[in-house]
């Protein structure tokens, strides 16, 4: 049911990153690799289920609170999109990699500066300072986007992207 006090859930969602656990019907798949590098063409098909399993599972919980709280502030985001074309660091693949699910419900007194642009670290700001009552205090969006080269001059390197 409703909380009795108010609160604050944060829960990290592993899929749809690899070792893609789940089937689109989000049944655990009998086989996989615990291979968190498994970011490759033929792994696409698997990702794709564990994105339509993850979704049902949102959807679901947001059905949830939408019953038990109705007046819940909700954040939902991803923290970066796919890393299909990591072997590329550079401009081709920026779209891929800051291209993340986010979704966000706040009352209507919260729904200043509220946009279809603002990052996820903002939407916490805004999240919190709904609770809180006051106004927010938002920040420059940026995106970083980080290598995943072992050897070479971009290996571990991480670089600031302007949206």
């Amino acid at each position: 049911g409703t909380p009795k006090t108010p609160s604050v859930f944060f829960v990290h969602h592993l899929p749809p990153h690899p070792p893609y656990l789940f089937k689109a019907d989000c049944a655990v798949r009998k086989t996989f690799k615990f291979d968190f590098k498994a970011w490759s063409a033929e792994s696409k098909p698997l990702y794709a289920a564990n994105v339509q399993c993850t979704n049902k599972k949102i959807l679901s919980f947001l059905d949830w609170i939408n019953v038990n709280d109705p007046l819940a502030i909700i954040v939902i985001t991803g923290d970066h999109g796919t890393a299909f074309s990591h072997k590329n660091f550079d401009k081709t693949n920026v779209s891929e990699r800051s291209s993340v699910l986010t979704m966000a419900r706040f009352p209507s007194r919260c729904q200043v500066g509220l946009s279809p642009f603002v990052n996820s670290i903002n939407l916490m700001r805004m999240a919190m300072a709904c609770a809180e009552n006051k106004a927010p205090v938002l920040l420059e969006n940026k995106i970083y986007q980080g290598s995943y080269k072992k050897k070479g001059k971009n290996a571990g390197k991480v670089k600031l992207v302007q949206p």
